[in-house]
């Protein structure tokens, strides 16, 4: 179940491809995967077997080197796209969703992830572009610019998820994660289309002062929520309730058991342990029953 892709390849038209649990799949450098017009890209791993997404560079001095290959792209058209159970690592950009920056194009290409884990990239983590992702128990962790960012709008919801970025490759001056209804073009034309997000029992946290960036064009919508939630920031008001819910914000104490290898895991002393509320995601992205007092972020603490 092992696959070498050399060159960039494309999910054709009006075609599926499934991954299946298990499968292991080795990206050479500057190669990536596009899922086209009407195609849909289906990974199926399992909590036992997930799928693994890495480079073709094997040897133990490239198990965390980012850039390594380029990005799996969804485009404009694609359409009713699934990653669950995956581990995707050590690329430039991990997911790509949404990609022509055409104005007559309306459609929303659409992604569920679930119990995934986006890690170690050199440029971005997960890319929404005027795109629709309903993702529950992911990981998206220590990426060289933003880990998410959201721009030209959107529809999103976030549920039980870890934004960490502790990287430390090189100086980073972006915010783990970016919301923007707007993008502009080379030639300075400015795109706007309406953005609603949605982030519940979820944390958001890294090494720069903010970790919280927004771009707002008016004229469209900019909706955003935040509800229960860890979050690392320095202007934005968390009394605003029409934004913030139950937020804990900028904790000084460890969240997390050990990021630099990649363990986003609770530590005992943690603020995200029984911080959230029942949402109806019963179990971590590891299998975890969550009791009556969910923790926040991807997974569950177990002592």
């Amino acid at each position: 179940r092992q696959m070498c892709i050399r060159d960039s390849s494309l999910v054709d038209s009006l075609t599926t491809l499934i991954i299946p649990e298990g499968a292991q799949i080795h990206f050479h450098s500057g190669s990536g995967l596009i899922v086209g017009t009407q195609a849909s890209l289906k990974i199926r791993g399992s909590k036992d077997n997930p799928v693994v997404i890495q480079g073709d560079r094997l040897e133990d001095f490239f198990k965390d080197v980012p850039g390594q290959w380029d990005q799996i792209v969804f485009t404009q058209t694609s359409t009713n796209n699934e990653v669950n159970h995956s581990i995707i690592k050590n690329g430039s950009i991990g997911l790509s969703v949404g990609f022509t920056l055409d104005p007559t194009i309306e459609t929303r290409p659409s992604v569920k992830i679930r119990n995934t884990q986006i890690l170690n990239m050199s440029y971005i983590g997960l890319i929404g572009i005027d795109g629709s992702i309903d993702a529950e128990n992911t990981v998206v962790a220590n990426c060289g610019d933003h880990t998410v960012a959201l721009v030209l709008g959107g529809e999103y919801n976030f549920k039980h998820c870890t934004f960490a970025n502790y990287w430390d490759n090189n100086p980073r001056s972006k915010a783990t994660l970016l919301l923007s209804n707007f993008s502009k073009s080379s030639d300075g034309t400015i795109f706007k289309r309406d953005l609603n997000a949605q982030f519940s029992n979820s944390i958001l946290h890294g090494a720069l002062e903010s970790e919280f960036q927004r771009e707002r064009e008016s004229g469209v919508d900019f909706n955003y929520v935040f509800d229960h939630m860890i979050m690392k920031l320095d202007t934005e008001s968390v009394e605003n309730t029409d934004h913030f819910i139950g937020i804990i914000e900028n904790p000084e104490n460890a969240l997390f058991e050990n990021p630099t290898e990649s363990d986003y895991s609770l530590r005992e002393s943690s603020a995200a342990i029984n911080a959230g509320k029942a949402i109806g995601v019963e179990f971590d992205l590891i299998g975890t029953f969550r009791d009556a007092n969910p923790d926040l972020g991807a997974y569950e603490y177990l002592p």
